[in-house]
């Protein structure tokens, strides 16, 4: 993807307005489907009375610590914490250890309040609203078609990762993400983008609120990163969506427990559960911790000597 974030007259940015959709429907649907979660994790918790002695207990030396750049080039990962928890330098680290093994061409910002990552991420990559993530994806088929009809030595390389950073569950924009088409489009048929690993798309979403992010997302989900939850029903939601390894009380009350421990083994150690692991028979098949160093290497991730000098340009071809 040539973005180098220079400006060259009578040209049109790169990027178009992207309307977002917000419907009654959409509402209605989001309702219904809490309540039905909320009858379910009614029904676990109540297999959980009386659970004591009989809970498995679970080692956490074998739980080993999460190598980030195991990760497929096209995953979709969620970063779930609350406020001042860590979960934007826990995100920052990854983007710095991922991009030492396997660079990306381009990194996106979509942030509201356009703070953290300032110095990995400059502003021409930079955006407030989802207006132009439709203009990044459709980019990325250009790409793709290229490749297809393309000699080796001609093909482009634009293997990019999009940051959503509160934009998936929080304040009153929950009803309308839970039903943007764009991010629901992009968890489900994101990889499909890539052409001989050349124009993959990762998603890194991070949120506060779990049941804020759409059942599309969450069950198209790679990887979710979470740590200590102020609510205790997030804790939940995440444990009986993505962590129970055993049906009954017995296994539902060691999803407790691991989760409990690994989180408040250490301050702001992230449980990492990789959802895609196959052939499951004990939690470090697919569990694990990670913990961000208390200073980053703050590596600049994208963008060249210009897009670090004229830090408040918009991005054009």
């Amino acid at each position: 993807m040539s973005s180098h974030g220079q400006k060259t007259d009578g040209r049109q940015p790169i990027y178009s307005t992207v309307a977002p959709v917000h419907t009654t429907r959409a509402r209605i649907d989001a309702q219904l489907e809490d309540i039905a979660r909320e009858e379910k994790i009614a029904e676990d918790n109540q297999k959980l009375k009386g659970v004591g002695s009989e809970t498995t207990v679970v080692d956490l030396e074998n739980i080993k610590e999460f190598d980030i750049s195991s990760m497929e080039r096209n995953s979709v990962i969620l970063v779930v914490a609350s406020r001042r928890s860590g979960k934007t330098h826990i995100t920052q680290h990854i983007l710095e250890q991922y991009h030492k093994k396997k660079p990306f061409d381009a990194v996106f910002l979509f942030s509201k309040t356009n703070s953290g990552f300032e110095k990995s991420i400059p502003q021409t990559y930079r955006f407030r609203t989802l207006e132009n993530l439709q203009l990044i994806i459709d980019t990325q088929i250009k790409v793709k078609k290229h490749n297809k009809k393309a000699k080796k030595k001609d093909m482009v390389d634009s293997n990019i990762c999009i940051v959503l950073d509160d934009y998936v569950g929080s304040g009153g924009l929950t009803a309308e993400m839970r039903k943007n088409p764009i991010l629901n489009k992009l968890s489900v048929n994101g990889r499909h983008l890539d052409f001989q690993g050349r124009s993959n798309v990762m998603v890194i979403m991070l949120s506060q609120i779990y049941t804020g992010i759409s059942p599309q997302i969450r069950l198209n989900a790679d990887y979710v990163f979470t740590t200590k939850l102020s609510a205790k029903k997030e804790r939940e939601n995440i444990i009986h969506g993505f962590l129970s390894l055993e049906s009954g009380r017995s296994g539902l009350a060691s999803s407790y427990n691991v989760f409990d421990r690994i989180v408040n083994e250490k301050d702001f150690q992230f449980i990492v559960i990789n959802t895609t692991a196959q052939n499951k028979t004990k939690f470090s098949d697919y569990v694990f911790k990670l913990t961000a160093p208390p200073t980053l290497e703050d590596t600049r991730l994208v963008g060249d000597d210009d897009d670090w000098k004229h830090n408040n340009l918009q991005i054009y071809f």
